[in-house]
């Protein structure tokens, strides 16, 4: 069982920014129109892009995001293509107990 402690960071990175790295952002239509054209450019460039990676680099976009963080390394070939940085997670902001 967690420690309250533990559990409140963990709450915390559901927490609006500045608090969080993580910003929360409904999928609506024109996200989803956007993330088929980033499929399309892929395409279009050789690359292949799945469509629920697509929505989470279209989300992004539409939210002005300076980076996407992703453990995904298929993902790290589009850094740059849409705008913004997409890189693996990194943050001096957190830790957790070990």
């Amino acid at each position: 069982m967690l420690d309250d402690e533990v559990l409140a960071k963990i709450d915390g990175f559901w927490a609006p920014p500045p608090e969080s790295p993580i910003l929360l952002v409904e999928v609506y239509e024109a996200v989803v129109r956007d993330a088929r054209t980033l499929i399309r450019s892929a395409v279009a460039d050789g690359l292949a892009l799945k469509a629920h990676d697509a929505i989470h680099l279209a989300t992004a976009k539409r939210a002005g995001a300076a980076e996407c963080w992703t453990y995904d390394v298929r993902l790290l070939k589009f850094d740059g293509k849409f705008g913004f940085r997409i890189r693996t997670p990194h943050t001096d902001a957190f830790s957790f107990p070990e």
